[in-house]
């Protein structure tokens, strides 16, 4: 990435309400206790498993999945990268048709959309439209709902924490980088630049 990004341990960016730095600590790199996972669950030689990956959609999209098919090759999971033009990779995976995929995400103003879309189980309501992974948790999925009604910040703030620590624990997701901003911009304009990317127009000056 160039120094254009920072390792990611959470969901949740530093801006957002309800982060902690704690929740920067990764996990130790670990490839010993990662074989003896795998022989645990019954697969000493590993396995093969497909990781859809968008081409073209966030910075070095397809690099990174090559990259991590070749850690995971370190400990016998075999990697096959399918790297799709965007509109057909999200059609995938908004059908739920995959098993291991990159996807990114930004969590800006408060920790609870991001942690209903990714975090929270799917429901019929719309919760977990994102969590592709079927990832669930009884103890996350209460704590998330009883964020969105809860008024008091520092009553939040601790929820928000349990909720985190706890999806970490689970490994519901494993985040690996959050990709950083870069704009070029003449002296003669201005912008607000949004922590989601986009070019908001309203806020564009342009001196003559």
């Amino acid at each position: 990435m160039r120094g254009a990004a920072a390792p990611a341990a959470t969901l949740l960016t530093s801006i957002a309400f309800g982060y902690d730095p704690s929740f920067a600590k990764r996990k130790p790199y670990d490839p010993a206790l990662a074989k003896k996972l795998l022989d645990d669950a019954g697969y000493p030689d590993g396995f093969e498993v497909t990781l859809d990956c968008p081409a073209g959609r966030y910075v070095n999209d397809d690099k990174i999945c090559a990259a991590i098919a070749a850690m995971l090759a370190r400990v016998k999971i075999k990697v096959k990268v399918l790297a799709q033009a965007p509109n057909l990779y999200f059609q995938k995976i908004g059908g739920h048709d995959t098993s291991f995929y990159l996807h990114g995400w930004g969590s800006d103003q408060d920790a609870q959309p991001v942690m209903v879309i990714l975090m929270h189980s799917p429901t019929k309501a719309g919760a977990g439209s994102w969590n592709v992974g079927g990832y669930a948790n009884a103890t996350v999925d209460d704590l998330i709902d009883r964020i969105g009604r809860e008024m008091d910040p520092q009553v939040r703030l601790g929820m928000i924490r349990q909720a985190v620590e706890t999806e970490r624990e689970d490994y519901g997701v494993i985040p690996v980088h959050q990709q950083m901003l870069a704009w070029g911009l003449s002296k003669k304009a201005s912008v607000a630049q949004r922590p989601d990317d986009f070019l908001d127009l309203a806020s564009a000056r342009v001196q003559p």
